[in-house]
């Protein structure tokens, strides 16, 4: 297994990662974009396929988001004008008797456009094919949840952090009553993990010692709050208990140091809700998520990654479990040394 205390000296880890939002590449839209401390293109092409290719041409290394333009189902590099359509297949040489070069390619990524979101494959291994594909999420199949994509529940912070940053706040409850004020941290019931996938069921009391909330107006809900991972960078957090709700989130590399925090998020629609934006409850689960989020970013981006951290007792088994799960993801690394100091966890 790959060592997992060395997982963030590896800054780009194998998965699906999200890098847009379909309603904001339309046909014949060409962007430059850096993501896994790559230069590359994004473009959708006139039939609509979006593509996503290393940025520089392999004719002289323009690059080719940076003027370039759709030309049919390629895209065309604005030096020269050669074409390269999704697969990064030299399409057309328009100046010469030679048609193409068909054996010449632009680096090419794995894409999906998923529920409105356009995700990539990013692989350590170089032409690595998907292990597996995005999740089905079951509440955004019909019409009873708002969409994740309006100007309330959609967001993107650039933050310097590493992605599996965030997936450790799933096992560390400690730190909710400092950064966040709460005095009564959930507690975690239990872990699951299979492959690329993790869930962590955790206990929550909402308003607890209170009569009523506007989360709570009734007084006091026990609940399980319900996390999924799906790889490092992708996961879903459910609120059940409170009112059916589903958070998405793609923590996704840009370069060494900051990534692109995602976030969205999608809730029932309350009775006679039939408008685009949320209200009622499903609007005030999205204001809460939006103010509590923000509160981690100036720990992570200040903080230094302890590759054999000192655990407190009650924290070592849940630390140790999920940075072996995260192994996985990273390349083999030499050397064996243990992800946690278990004598002093």
């Amino acid at each position: 297994m790959p060592n997992a205390l060395s997982s963030p000296q590896h800054p780009f880890p194998r998965g699906w990662f999200q890098i847009g939002r379909s309603h904001e590449l339309l046909a014949g839209d060409v962007r430059a974009v850096k993501y896994f401390g790559k230069d590359l293109v994004l473009f959708r092409n006139e039939s609509g396929e979006v593509g996503l290719l290393d940025a520089h041409c392999q004719h002289l290394g323009a690059h080719l988001g940076v003027g370039g333009k759709v030309n049919g189902d390629s895209v065309q590099c604005p030096w020269h004008g050669w074409c390269w359509d999704t697969e990064g297949r030299n399409t057309a040489i328009p100046y010469s008797v030679e048609d193409c070069k068909p054996n010449v390619r632009v680096g090419n990524w794995h894409v999906r456009e998923w529920y409105g979101n356009i995700v990539t494959w990013n692989d350590w291994e170089p032409g690595g094919e998907p292990y597996w594909e995005p999740p089905k999420i079951p509440e955004l199949e019909g019409d009873d949840f708002y969409s994740l994509h309006n100007e309330y529940s959609d967001h993107l912070w650039k933050v310097k952090c590493h992605p599996q940053m965030p997936l450790e706040n799933a096992v560390d409850f400690a730190h909710i009553e400092y950064v966040h004020g709460h005095t009564d941290p959930p507690e975690l019931v239990e872990v699951r993990s299979k492959d690329h996938w993790i869930r962590f069921d955790v206990a929550v009391e909402y308003g607890r010692g209170k009569k009523s909330t506007w989360l709570t107006p009734g007084g006091p809900v026990e609940s399980m709050m319900e996390i999924e991972g799906f790889g490092i960078g992708f996961g879903t957090v459910r609120f059940p208990g409170i009112w059916p709700t589903v958070m998405v989130t793609s923590i996704t590399p840009i370069d060494e140091n900051y990534s692109a925090y995602y976030f969205q998020q999608a809730s029932k629609r309350g009775e006679g809700e039939t408008g685009d934006l949320p209200e009622g409850m499903a609007k005030s689960m999205i204001d809460l998520q939006v103010g509590v989020i923000p509160q981690d970013f100036p720990i992570w981006e200040n903080m230094e990654y302890l590759e054999n951290p000192n655990p407190a007792r009650e924290e070592g088994k849940d630390l140790l479990q999920l940075r072996s799960w995260c192994a996985q993801f990273y390349p083999p690394s030499v050397g064996d040394i243990p992800p946690v100091n278990a004598s002093r966890a």
